[in-house]
């Protein structure tokens, strides 16, 4: 007999460690995890897996594989200990139980027709290249944004607060950190979503994870045929109802004695909770149910939705999955590695993994840059930082596929887009001032400084060496529009080495300021 009070804590302490690695993962600035344990996690994440296995067959993509694998025998474990949104929202409902003794749950019928009805949606989009709903539902992505955008600052904080009074005592174990950027289309969704999150949370436990999530949906589909399900002894209960009111998914019914195990996150509470020992934990033998009244689907609900739906965008003409892209003058640049903007806008599900990471801040949520259904992926935004020459942290980090893996010497040539000049803005033209920042900070000299007049130069781009970096752009004194900046490469190309002689060991300096 499998001892479920020791199984329980196990799940707990694995739970708690997971969700300690997912932390340091998106709050890291000392970079202590080690790369492995980042992978490790990562490809134990189902719809970043995924996606990534549907662009790239290989075993480093098939984490989700073991995953189904896992609740084909046991259920849905992923949801009560590998998933972050899961141990948050537990974390969540234990400090509310601190504050204000919370009464428990209660049995509730399942919500199918939402939760089914959202998975299908998500992978009919997911089909056509559109990400949207994905990317505002799937827990993993969720929870990279809260705490890359609302813990991730607060720590730093911390560390910059307790590094300048222990400055004051002549120690030096920690130093101070400058958090480069924060975008406040990030924070405001992760706060909305946080929100919305620690209210479900508190009044009705998992229903996140049973009624909007598509990875909840998927796995309870796969639970259904679960090899191991809990059971209950009719002989030894007592219909106390303790386990339905510890049972945090509300899938027990204790006037049936019946678990509905597409919702049951396998937590384990309930066993704890029951006083006679009533719940085993057993091999899936077919039992005959009793008979039920098969459900009623309300159509005519059904029907009014969609029907609600299309004449909203019919009768407004917006398209809700339109490529704004297309109507920009200037075209957004994807992170090198990211191929195309095609690939990375239906595989990138804006987990902000890259950004946390990204040392010079140059990776920042999108708003419309890629269309609403790219809205939040990162876009290289010139005037928050500049990608730096040899650096590839997001392309080993992107848990999809959406960017690469690539090394730093192809890096050096991946042409991601093309700086262009505007003479016009120029301030060596508009005030007859000299500049040169744009050529100086250039780390491939694609843009000189050519003779003007009155023994002043002026910037001229070859486009033929110039990758995109951004690097001339961010120290360009103009405003509002600058005098240089990068379009991007709808699809990226190879740019020509330049010159040895041109380059300097100054130009891969990560300088903090462009001046």
């Amino acid at each position: 007999m499998i001892n479920m009070s020791r199984l329980k804590k196990v799940r707990v302490v694995v739970s708690l460690l997971l969700f300690f690695v997912f932390t340091l993962i998106f709050t890291d600035f000392r970079n202590l995890i080690p790369e492995i344990f980042n992978k490790i996690y990562l490809y134990l994440q189902i719809i970043p897996s995924i996606i990534y296995f549907s662009s790239n067959i290989s075993l480093a993509a098939s984490g989700f594989i073991f995953i189904l694998a896992v609740t084909l025998l046991w259920g849905r474990l992923y949801c009560s200990t590998i998933c972050p949104l899961g141990t948050l929202q537990d974390v969540i409902y234990r400090i509310s139980g601190k504050i204000k003794k919370n009464k428990g749950f209660r049995f509730k019928e399942p919500k199918n027709l939402t939760r089914y009805s959202i998975l299908i949606l998500s992978v009919i989009a997911f089909l056509f290249g559109y990400v949207l709903p994905i990317t505002i539902l799937d827990p993993f992505s969720n929870s990279g944004r809260i705490f890359s955008s609302l813990i991730k600052p607060v720590i730093i904080a911390i560390n910059n607060s307790a590094s300048s009074i222990l400055e004051n005592y002549d120690i030096f174990i920690l130093y101070q950190v400058d958090y480069i950027s924060i975008s406040i289309i990030s924070v405001i969704f992760s706060f909305v979503f946080l929100f919305i999150l620690i209210w479900m949370s508190i009044s009705g436990g998992r229903t996140f994870c049973n009624t909007l999530c598509p990875a909840g949906s998927l796995l309870a589909f796969f639970s259904k045929f679960s090899g191991y399900k809990i059971k209950f002894d009719e002989e030894t209960c007592s219909t106390c109802g303790l386990c339905e009111k510890a049972c945090k998914a509300s899938c027990i019914d204790i006037t049936t004695k019946n678990v509905d195990f597409t919702r049951c996150i396998a937590c384990f509470n309930c066993f704890n909770a029951c006083p006679s020992s009533a719940l085993n934990y057993e091999p899936n033998i077919y039992r005959k149910k009793a008979d039920r009244k098969p459900a009623v689907t309300d159509t005519g609900k059904r029907k009014l939705i969609f029907a609600s739906f299309a004449g909203l965008f019919g009768l407004t003409g917006i398209n809700p999955f339109k490529n704004i892209v297309e109507q920009n003058e200037r075209t957004p640049v994807t992170p090198p590695g990211s191929i195309n903007i095609k690939n990375f806008s239906r595989s990138c599900t804006a987990c902000h993994l890259c950004v946390s990471q990204c040392p010079t801040g140059v990776l920042q949520p999108s708003l419309f840059e890629y269309g609403l259904s790219g809205m939040l992926q990162p876009i290289m935004d010139y005037h928050s930082g500049r990608c730096s020459f040899e650096c590839v942290k997001c392309s080993r980090v992107c848990p999809t596929g959406a960017i690469v893996e690539i090394d730093s010497e192809i890096k050096k040539t991946t042409q991601i887009g093309v700086a262009k000049f505007l003479k016009e803005k120029c301030i060596v033209y508009t005030k007859g001032t000299a500049c040169g920042a744009c050529s100086e900070h250039c780390p491939t000299k694609s843009v000189k400084m050519v003779p003007y007049k009155n023994s002043l130069t002026i910037p001229k781009v070859n486009e033929r060496i110039c990758i995109g970096c951004g690097a001339c752009e961010l120290p360009c004194p103009v405003r509002p529009v600058r005098a240089i900046y990068v379009e991007g490469n709808p699809e990226h190309k190879t740019a020509e080495m330049p010159e040895s002689s041109q380059l300097k060991k100054s130009d891969f300096i990560n300088d903090d300021f462009p001046f």
